[in-house]
């Protein structure tokens, strides 16, 4: 099934946010296999810690992630899920080297 997967990639969109620049790309730093509810996306990866080092070293302002499914349905309309601001929160635990 098109949209049976939650894909998250580090992406750099450049300075802002403007919804004008998500577009194709990005590197993967996780997928979950997607259900009715997604209530927790805890995660930890080696491409997800290399993405942060590489972001620590470069000096950007912005460190961004992009959420999105693998495909559409098979009625041809695009899949989603609604990520409610109210619902939503971002923990990001992480440990310096000594």
């Amino acid at each position: 099934m098109a949209g049976s997967q939650m894909n998250i990639k580090v992406f750099d969109y450049g300075s802002s946010l403007d919804p004008d620049d998500f577009r194709l790309g990005g590197n993967t730093v996780k997928v979950f296999d997607t259900s009715p509810s997604l209530p927790n996306l805890t995660f930890s990866t080696l491409e997800l810690k290399n993405e942060l080092k590489n972001y620590v070293s470069s000096g950007r302002a912005l460190f961004q992630l992009k959420f999105g499914l693998n495909g559409r349905s098979g009625n041809g309309i695009a899949d989603f899920y609604r990520f409610h601001e109210s619902d939503a929160s971002l923990y990001v635990k992480y440990e310096t080297a000594d």
